[in-house]
C-alpha cells in the first residue's frame, strides 16, 4: 500500500519547495535563508558574520516520546553473499561480525507492515501487500556480536515512506541497560539551538520467517527497538536543510588530510570504498569543499581561529562539543558524528549520530563494571583529532567551550531529564521485564535496570563537574616504537601540552608485569621525550610514561594493553625482546 500523505508531510513539501527555490525568484538575502540557516554576529573571535544552522523543526511535531509503534515483518526471500548463493535470515542472526574484504551485508526480501497488538492495521504501511516491499539486513558494528541483532530495513518505491523515512534503523541497544540513551539524547537535541537532531521511535518488532524448512506460522516477538532516522538526502529535505549539500558520516576521521584516499572523484586514485572507510558519503559526491577545508586545517602556518571562522560555524562546533561532554558521549573522537555543508556555502556543521555509548555507559550495572581511561573525559578525549588539538590550544577557545557548557546546562537539566525518562518508562520497563529482552540484558541484568535508569537523571551535572576538574590535567600522548642499538633500547613518546602552560615532566617506567610491581627501570622527572634502557634480556615487558605538571596533576598515554583474559590496562604498551 502506498503512503498516505499527512498534514505534516504537506507542510514539509511546502518547506522543501521553498528550500529548492521552486516558488519563484529570491533576493540574495532570501537565498541564504532557504538552506535552513540564519545569520548571527555573536562569535567574539569572528570578524565576519557567521551563519547558524536553523533546521525546520516542524518535522518533530508528530513525535511523541511515549508512543510505541508495532511493526510486522515477513521474511519472503533469502539473500546472497559473494561466497554463499543463499544467505538466510537465520544466518543473518548468527552473524557476529562484518563480511570479509568490505563485502556488503546480504539483504533478505521482506514485507513490512504497521500494526497494533493484534496484527497489521488497515490504512497502515504495507497493509494489503502480498509481495516484498522492503529489504532487511543486519546493522551496527560491535553490536553484531550480540545475541539480539539490530536491523536496517529499506522500503522500496511502492512502499512509499513511513514517518517520512525511507529507511528504518532498528537498534536493539544490546549492550545498553537502560535502552534509552539514544532516544534521550536525540529528544534533548530537538531543544538545543544551532544543532539538528534525528527522529526516534520506540518500535516493537515481530517477525515471521517463511524461508526456513518449517516456515513460521505466527509472528515471533523480537522485543523493543529504537528506530533512528537515517541521515541522508531525505533527512536533509524534511529537516529544511539543503538536500543538494554535502553530508558525510565519520567512520574513522581525525581531520587529517589522508591525501591518498580523500581525493576528487575524477582523481585516478579515487576509490569510493576506501574513501568511505574514513567518511561515508550521504550527500553530494563533489568533495572539493571538504578537501579545501582539510588542506587549511592541516596547514599549521595558518591561525586555527581564522580557519575555523572560515570553514566552520564556531557556535555549532562548540555546541556539539558541549553536548558530548554533558552527555558523556566519549566515542565521538573519530566517528559517530556527521559533517554537513549546504551547496551555496563553504561552512561546515557538526551533526549528531549515535549516543548509546553516552550517559556514563562505562558506569552501568554492578560496581565492578569495566574501567575507562582517565583521558576519556573532556577536551583530552579529543586530543588525537587535529581540529580539536589545534583549536583548544588557544585558552580563549577553552573559555568559549566553558561558556557553552554553562549555557546548555540551562536546557539540559535534572528536571527535563526526569520528564523524558518518566515518559519512556512505561514502555521500556514493560519490555525489559519480559521475553525476549529480559534474558539478554547487559551490565548485571534486570535487577540493575531501575537503579541504572534512575541514575541517568544526575549525570549531566556530574559530567560537567568532572570536565572542569580534568582541565588541569596535561593532555594525553602516544608512546612510540622502541629502537635498539647495540645493547641499548631507546623508548620514545610524544610531547604533551598543558592548557594552563604549566611546566611538564615525564615519569618513565618499564616492568615485567602490567601492574608495574616488577619494575626494571623507574625514572621520574624527565624533561625530554625519550629514555635509554641498557641490557634488556629476552622476555615480555610493559612500559609507560606518566605526564605530570608542576601542580602534581597527571595524565596517562592513549595507548592500552589487553591481556588474554580481555583485561584492559590503560596507558601502557607491551614490548617483546626476542
Amino acid at each position: 500500500m502506498r503512503y498516505t500523505w499527512s498534514k505534516l508531510s504537506i507542510t514539509l513539501i511546502l518547506i522543501t519547495l521553498l528550500v529548492s527555490g521552486c516558488l519563484g525568484s529570491k533576493s540574495a538575502s532570501e537565498e541564504k535563508s532557504t538552506t535552513g540557516l540564519s545569520v548571527s554576529q555573536d562569535s567574539p573571535l569572528s570578524s565576519s558574520k557567521t551563519v547558524d544552522l536553523k533546521e525546520s523543526r516542524a518535522i518533530y511535531e508528530l513525535d511523541k516520546s511515549d508512543g510505541l509503534h508495532i511493526m510486522y515483518v515477513t521474511i519472503m526471500k533469502s539473500g546472497s553473499s559473494k561466497n554463499k548463493p543463499v544467505f538466510s535470515f537465520t544466518e543473518i542472526n548468527n552473524t557476529s561480525g562484518r563480511l570479509p574484504d568490505g563485502e556488503a551485508d546480504p539483504q533478505v526480501e521482506v514485507i513490512i507492515q504497521e500494526g497494533d497488538e493484534v496484527g497489521p492495521i488497515k490504512g497502515g504501511l504495507g497493509y494489503s501487500e502480498k509481495t516484498a516491499n522492503a529489504t532487511l539486513e543486519i546493522r551496527g558494528n560491535s553490536t553484531r556480536a550480540a545475541n539480539q541483532k539490530s536491523y536496517k530495513i529499506k522500503l522500496n518505491n511502492k512502499a512509499g515512506l513511513w514517518q517520512e523515512h525511507k529507511i528504518l534503523n532498528l537498534n536493539k541497544h544490546a549492550f545498553e541497560l537502560s535502552r534509552v540513551r539514544n532516544k534521550l539524547s536525540f529528544d534533548y537535541l530537538k531543544l538545543i539551538p544551532n544543532m539538528s537532531s534525528l527522529r526516534t521511535h520506540f518500535v516493537q518488532l515481530k517477525i515471521k520467517d517463511l524461508t526456513t524448512k518449517v516456515p513460521d506460522k505466527e509472528f515471533v516477538d523480537y522485543g523493543l527497538y529504537t528506530d533512528i532516522e537515517q541521515p541522508d538526502k531525505t533527512f536533509l529535505k524534511y529537516h529544511g536543510l539543503d538536500p543538494n549539500g554535502n553530508l558525510y558520516k565519520a567512520n574513522n576521521f581525525l581531520f587529517q588530510r589522508y591525501p591518498d584516499v580523500l581525493v576528487e572523484t575524477n582523481d585516478p586514485k579515487y576509490n569510493k570504498s576506501e574513501f568511505e572507510k574514513i567518511l561515508k558519503i550521504n550527500g553530494s559526491e563533489n568533495h572539493t569543499k571538504l578537501l579545501h577545508m582539510l588542506d587549511e586545517v592541516n596547514d599549521t602556518s595558518k591561525n586555527i581561529n581564522d580557519t575555523v571562522n572560515k570553514y566552520f560555524n564556531r557556535d555549532n562546533f562548540l555546541t556539539w562539543m558541549a553536548t558530548n561532554i554533558l552527555f558523556d558521549n566519549t566515542d565521538t573522537i573519530n566517528q559517530n558524528f556527521m559533517l554537513y555543508s549546504p551547496s551555496n556555502s563553504e561552512t561546515w556543521y557538526f551533526l549528531p549520530w549515535d549516543y548509546d555509548g553516552g550517559w556514563d555507559w562505562y558506569g552501568q550495572g554492578p560496581k565492578e563494571a569495566r574501567l575507562r581511561a582517565s583521558w576519556s573525559i573532556g577536551i583530552a578525549n579529543y586530543w588525537d583529532s587535529l581540529l580539536q588539538r589545534r583549536f583548544f590550544k588557544d585558552p580563549a577557545n577553552v573559555k568559549q567551550l566553558n561558556d557553552k557548557i554553562e549555557e546548555l546546562s540551562k536546557i539540559i537539566t535534572k528536571e527535563q531529564t526526569q520528564s523524558f525518562l518518566n515518559s519512556y518508562h512505561p514502555i521500556v520497563s514493560k519490555f525489559v521485564n519480559n521475553q525476549p529482552d529480559i534474558n539478554t540484558l547487559p551490565a548485571g541484568g534486570f535487577k540493575f535496570f531501575e537503579s541504572e535508569y534512575n541514575r541517568l537523571t544526575n549525570l549531566p551535572d556530574l559530567k560537567k563537574n568532572n570536565y572542569y576538574k580534568t582541565l588541569e590535567n596535561p593532555m594525553p600522548i602516544f608512546l612510540g616504537n622502541p629502537e635498539v642499538k647495540d645493547n641499548t633500547t631507546t623508548f620514545y613518546w610524544d610531547q604533551s601540552f598543558d592548557l594552563q602552560s604549566d611546566e611538564l615532566t615525564y615519569d618513565f617506567q618499564i616492568s615485567k608485569d602490567p601492574q608495574f610491581t616488577k619494575l626494571v627501570a623507574d625514572q621520574p622527572g624527565l624533561k625530554g621525550s625519550h629514555y635509554d634502557v641498557n641490557g634488556l634480556t629476552k622476555g615480555t615487558y610493559f612500559w609507560r610514561v606518566i605526564v605530570k605538571d608542576s601542580k602534581g596533576n597527571k595524565q596517562i598515554p592513549f595507548d592500552d594493553y589487553t591481556d588474554v583474559s580481555d583485561n584492559i590496562y590503560h596507558g601502557m604498551r607491551v614490548y617483546n625482546v626476542e
